[in-house]
């Protein structure tokens, strides 16, 4: 029996199939894909989106995760892969849903990166007053301070993040070595984005932002943790030159 889109999608979340989950929301997301018309609905390079997306899971393969994702409608057509506008729209919310109910293992009591970033929101609205909650839905915030406008965002990955307009981004999202190497390379990429992983603590964290500092503080006094950036980060930035022991 074939499964609905969406309970299709919670399966691949309990399961811990993050290569689909990934896979999917990048191309259902309108602001990174190509644009292809309005019939076709947006792409984005099959090969890149196959390989970044398995990577995120040791053992899985391109071939079984193309084959998963032309069960939920995606169409490759040369070296685009394309959802249906109307397979898009429905995937947006079940993605969204899945992702904040992502837990954490390092609290006591069951919580999940949707209460997290819900709380942030209230913490921001109701305890900051030099920050200002200026868009709230569902897993995603737009936040101000002074002239700064920073939009946080729960996602299943980062996958074509550097597509994502304006600056700057801190998205809630799992990440891996791949994704850092990206970030090493990139320069414009980690002056506008920055990666937190609240379930293992670990960022990648190299944009300028105030809110980031607003948000990292938070954690600490509310929840007790600390997250740290993630070491390779760390060490590509020291090898390249970029930052210094010093500074």
């Amino acid at each position: 029996m074939t499964l609905p889109l969406a309970a299709r999608i919670t399966a691949w979340a309990a399961e811990g199939q993050l290569d689909a989950l990934a896979a999917l929301e990048a191309l259902a997301d309108l602001r990174l894909a190509l644009p292809r018309g309005a019939d076709a609905g947006p792409g984005l390079p099959a090969s890149r989106l196959l390989a970044e997306a398995v990577a995120l899971v040791p053992g899985s393969s391109a071939h079984s995760l193309a084959e998963e994702l032309a069960a939920v409608g995606a169409v490759r057509e040369g070296e685009l892969l394309s959802l249906p506008p109307s397979v898009a729209a429905a995937a947006r919310p079940a993605l969204a849903a899945t992702a904040a109910a992502r837990t954490v293992t390092w609290s006591r009591e069951p919580l999940t990166q949707g209460e997290i970033l819900a709380r942030f929101a209230a913490h921001c609205r109701d305890e900051l007053d030099d920050v200002a909650v200026l868009e709230e839905e569902a897993g995603r915030l737009l936040l101000g301070w002074r002239d700064e406008r920073t939009r946080a965002e729960l996602r299943w990955s980062a996958l074509f993040a550097e597509r994502l307009d304006g600056a700057p981004w801190l998205l809630l999202a799992p990440f891996d070595d791949a994704l850092v190497e990206r970030f090493l390379d990139d320069a414009d990429l980690r002056g506008r984005v920055s990666v937190w992983d609240t379930a293992t603590l670990t960022k990648l964290a190299a944009a300028r932002t105030s809110l980031g500092v607003y948000f990292g503080w938070f954690l600490r006094d509310v929840y007790r943790v600390k997250v740290l950036p993630a070491q390779a980060f760390t060490a590509g930035l020291l090898a390249r030159g970029i930052i210094s022991l010093g500074m």
